[in-house]
């Protein structure tokens, strides 16, 4: 029997699952860890400890809930949050901490990157047309950490996401996912699927910094002696190239059909809509599918659209760590998950929140309003309002970001059937219901499924043991069906007709409170470097 193991490596933690070659899964790991943020905008994590040092717990727990030969395990594949980086030395040791995707640190350098690249223009410097650069691409924050860490950058001598970090530890090689290097925009051209090297030596960013381009099922390297007593892997086990978190936590769900909207209740939300047709304009959103690659080679004769939401499960464990202390003493005590409690809590409270809003902004946001500072907001609050409330005002404000991206889709054309969900955040029963009564789309609920088990599928995939997406279904079932109710969707559009215009309305104000809170955290905005002042790269 051979055995495979994905590991994802996550915002708030890592986990893994241990899968057979017959698609059982043996076993599951988990570890969490913490986000650090020094100051307001900032969101880094501590690549050592917290990619590699989860990367060994979860694994080793994997081996030992399973009891199975190390060496009967043939591959191993990791995907991770991503656009992040961490500047790491020859020895592949972190610099500084990693930035990640929700840091918005380098707005300037996004507002500058896109002026001197003419992105977002046609014909712009880059190509006919390329999308803005936004803060969820990572060019501007090297750019940053070129001009602001200027000691470290001479250092540096590869800049590494989450996967690759990881790959560099267990192989020794310097090697990437295509779907990762996108998060690498300017430096990474997509259209070519290549490293862009003139917008790279204009900036001074030298090839060799940046990792070997590869297709997310190609065989990165073999385990390292060194690696294997880290791990507990058998050392010469294959190590696959990885893929992007949301990638395999899509493929982990074995959805495959036109009208399928695949969501993720992950840290962050993220989600695609399936089409058997070629996809109209969609502003604010992306194509996922139709394009090159493993991974659109995965559905063949299929097109897809989506976007991502900064913040949604990311609120609930907010609130959670704020304001739930007692449900956390009980959870410890008692065994009862304290985000089971909070939405009991938010359960008893009417849908509507008896008319608080949340918009969802608490690190800016990605699709479809672009907005690095942007920010949360609760509308509506009276002294009748609780903890209750509030919590459920967060949920329902993930919800209404979920259809605003729905909104933009079903003004392209694309028809709608269903919502297969995905992640953590899916268990909960309040949450789900209000995400379909909010869309007024039915929803299937696929457990297990999560992205270390889309990461297990890819190397088998990998292995030629896996070979479509239906044989994920070998253990990815639905759960559940949630049905929205009808009465309670009328009342749901209209207040998320309030949280559109909410947005609208308060935007610039968010953006002078974004900029006085800098200023006061940092100071006036001074010119970085006298090149930068200059408006020399």
């Amino acid at each position: 029997m051979r055995f495979l193991i994905g590991v994802d490596i996550g915002t708030q933690g890592s986990k893994g699952a241990l899968v057979s070659e017959t698609g059982r899964v043996l076993a599951t790991s988990s570890v969490e860890q913490e986000v650090s943020v020094l100051r307001p905008g900032w969101a880094e994590h501590d690549a050592e400890v917290g990619w590699w040092q989860g990367f060994t717990a979860v694994v080793r727990g994997l081996l030992l809930k399973a009891q199975v030969d190390p060496r009967d395990i043939v591959a191993v594949n990791v995907s991770a949050l991503m656009p992040v980086f961490a500047p790491v030395d020859a020895q592949a040791r972190p610099l500084r901490p990693a930035i990640l995707y929700a840091d918005t640190r380098a707005h300037a350098e996004i507002t500058r990157m896109n002026q001197e690249l003419g992105m977002g223009q046609a014909p712009g410097i880059v190509g006919e047309f390329t999308p803005q650069l936004t803060l969820q691409d990572l060019g501007p924050k090297i750019f940053w950490y070129q001009q602001h860490e200027p000691e470290l950058w001479r250092q540096t001598r590869q800049l590494l996401g989450a996967q690759p970090f990881i790959t560099r530890k267990l192989t020794g090689r310097n090697v990437m996912d295509l779907g990762t290097a996108i998060g690498f925009r300017p430096f990474f051209d997509p259209a070519r699927r290549e490293w862009d090297v003139p917008v790279c030596e204009r900036y001074g960013v030298p090839l060799d910094l940046l990792p070997e381009l590869m297709e997310m099922t190609d065989i990165a390297g073999t385990v390292t002696p060194e690696a294997a007593a880290e791990t507990g892997l058998a050392p010469g086990t294959a190590v696959v190239a990885g893929s992007v978190d949301y990638f395999a936590e899509m493929i982990s769900t074995g959805a495959d059909q036109p009208g399928d909207i695949i969501v993720t209740y992950g840290t962050t939300l993220c989600l695609t809509a399936l089409s058997n047709e070629p996809i109209g304009h969609t502003p604010g959103l992306g194509s996922m599918l139709g394009g090159q690659g493993a991974f659109s080679d995965l559905y063949p004769g299929l097109y897809g659209v989506g976007g991502g939401m900064l913040t949604s499960a990311a609120l609930s464990r907010w609130f959670r760590d704020k304001f739930g202390q007692a449900e956390r003493r009980a959870e410890q005590d008692l065994g009862i998950s304290a985000y089971t409690l909070l939405g009991l809590e938010a359960e008893a409270v009417s849908p509507g929140a008896d008319g608080l809003i949340a918009l969802p902004y608490f690190s800016g946001e990605r699709s479809p309003i672009h907005d690095d500072l942007a920010r949360g907001v609760l509308f509506g609050l009276t002294l009748a309002h609780g903890r209750g409330h509030v919590y459920r005002a967060l949920l329902e404000g993930v919800a209404y970001g979920l259809e605003h991206h729905l909104h933009i889709i079903r003004d392209a054309g694309v028809p709608l059937r269903r919502i297969v969900a995905t992640g953590g955040g899916a268990r909960s029963h309040l949450w789900t219901q209000i995400i379909s009564d909010v869309t007024g789309l039915p929803q299937t609920v696929i457990a297990p499924s999560n992205s270390a088990l889309g990461a297990a599928f890819l190397a088998g995939k990998a292995m030629g043991i896996f070979d479509r997406i239906s044989d994920v279904r070998r253990w990815a079932r639905p759960e559940r069906e949630v049905y929205p109710r009808d009465e309670v969707h009328e009342l749901y559009q209209r207040y998320y007709a309030i949280y559109r215009r909410l947005y609208e309305q308060t935007k610039e104000e968010m953006h002078d409170l974004a900029r006085l809170t800098d200023e006061a955290v940092s100071g006036p905005a001074k010119p970085y470097c006298s090149a930068l002042a200059a408006g020399a790269p």
